[in-house]
């Protein structure tokens, strides 16, 4: 027998339920994400885009700005938990639903 236990992002990810920021809660980029919130209207003079995460229909050069924030965070969230290690998390989940 092998006792170990999943981060509770694994969890949320066999269970299909959708990762938000407070997920992240005890890590440098959570803290990062935060402070991009909390900046509000200045978040236009960072000059951040779309680009690392590619998930705007209207390409990877659209600027993030205090409108389109909320898109960011959440294109940032699924490409940190889930697009890094797609292929791994997909074989983790499909392993562990042939065992079920």
């Amino acid at each position: 027998q092998v006792k170990c236990r999943f981060s509770s992002l694994l969890y949320k990810h066999l269970l299909g339920w959708p990762i938000v920021l407070d997920d992240m809660s005890d890590s440098n980029y959570f803290n990062f994400l935060k402070s991009l919130k909390d900046l509000g209207a200045g978040i236009d003079h960072l000059g951040l885009n779309f680009a690392a995460t590619s998930a705007t229909s209207d390409g990877p050069d659209v600027d993030v700005n205090e409108k389109n924030l909320p898109d960011y965070i959440d294109a940032c969230l699924k490409y940190q938990t889930y697009a890094r290690q797609e292929s791994q998390l997909n074989a983790i989940i499909l392993g562990f639903f042939d065992v079920m």
